[in-house]
């Protein structure tokens, strides 16, 4: 993790985030308090298998085809302006609320929490556009309890959480774009070829 960010913000020149390259050394669900130091702690969150196993069950990804850098799409570009700052403010806030839900193992309640999230987030500048809004109005009208675009914005994977038994209709629904299955890697990054 701490390499990919050096080579992001140090070599390429690009804004960007941290957690994506955390979350991808760490695997697991995690909940990363950023300090404003730039430290980082990770707290991984023991989950049940039944949770899990609920989880994978009613998530969907939803692949939206459209390139773009998403450096350029960094919510940092848009520090300076108040509206994105109370936006952020108003996503951090959810974040204890959703954690209590994941130790509950209220797949449902995760769902409610990512579409009130995903209300707050898709204000945020560069994040979303009518291909990704119509794509989440869809979803909702086709067994999708909540969800959210991950990453910068403008395209990318959505992530869905769905009532039970919805999945396939959704994926149907969804049809030309891709859908896939979520599924959760806990050991994270690893080396699986060398020379």
């Amino acid at each position: 993790a701490e390499k990919a960010i050096d080579w992001e913000r140090n070599k390429l020149k690009e804004k960007g985030g941290y957690q994506d390259q955390l979350f991808a050394a760490y695997g697991g669900f995690n909940h990363i308090e950023f300090k404003m130091d730039g430290t980082y702690f990770m707290n991984k969150l023991n989950l049940s298998d039944k949770f899990k196993e609920d989880f994978i069950k009613q998530s969907l990804l939803c692949y939206v085809p459209k390139q773009r850098l998403s450096y350029l799409n960094s919510v940092e570009n848009f520090l300076d302006q108040k509206s994105t700052i109370s936006n952020l403010l108003k996503i951090k806030e959810i974040v204890n609320n959703a954690i209590e839900l994941i130790k509950n193992s209220d797949v449902n309640g995760i769902g409610d929490l990512l579409n009130k999230s995903w209300s707050f987030k898709r204000l945020l500048p560069t994040v979303s556009n009518k291909i990704i809004d119509d794509i989440y109005n869809k979803a909702l009208q086709n067994g999708a309890i909540g969800g959210k675009l991950l990453g910068a914005g403008e395209g990318g994977f959505m992530l869905f959480i769905c009532k039970k038994g919805y999945t396939d209709h959704l994926a149907k629904s969804l049809y030309p774009l891709i859908t896939m299955p979520l599924l959760i890697d806990n050991e994270g990054s690893k080396l699986i070829y060398s020379d």
